[in-house]
């Protein structure tokens, strides 16, 4: 069976969110923040995603936190079904990725998910602003 491959460099974000909406039902900040998160994960790991990725998510399973972890399946490539993701109930908007040997850890900045966790009520419109925010100012990662 050969696997599917994510070319990252033609990867196109609103792509993606659609097919994320699609996939999870709605669109939200952290559908969104987890597809930003599994792209910056396959260019950082030079990755293709799917079997070749492993995701360790640490949200939890309760919404709306754990919404991260269908944006990162949508965006990697990497799903529950597969046994490639993980998720432990730390609570954190949090994940690693992992790729022969190598890893990343990316969060989601504190003023960010504050900013999130005050505009309950403007799910759509916070999940566009989280769009429209580089990675460098959304995400700490090492």
């Amino acid at each position: 069976m050969k696997m599917r491959k994510i070319d990252v460099t033609r990867l196109r974000i609103d792509r993606v969110i659609n097919k994320g909406v699609e996939f999870h039902g709605h669109l939200g900040p952290f559908l969104v923040a987890g597809i930003k998160m599994g792209h910056l994960a396959l260019r950082e790991l030079d990755s293709k995603g799917h079997s070749e990725l492993s995701a360790l998510v640490q949200t939890g399973t309760k919404p709306p936190i754990s919404c991260l972890i269908d944006g990162i399946q949508v965006s990697t490539g990497c799903t529950l079904g597969k046994g490639n993701v993980k998720v432990i109930d730390n609570k954190k908007a949090r994940a690693s990725f992992s790729k022969d040997g190598k890893s990343i850890e990316i969060e989601l900045k504190a003023d960010i998910l504050k900013m999130i966790s005050e505009e309950k009520n403007n799910c759509e419109e916070m999940a566009r602003k989280i769009i429209d925010i580089p990675e460098e100012q959304l995400f700490q990662w090492k």
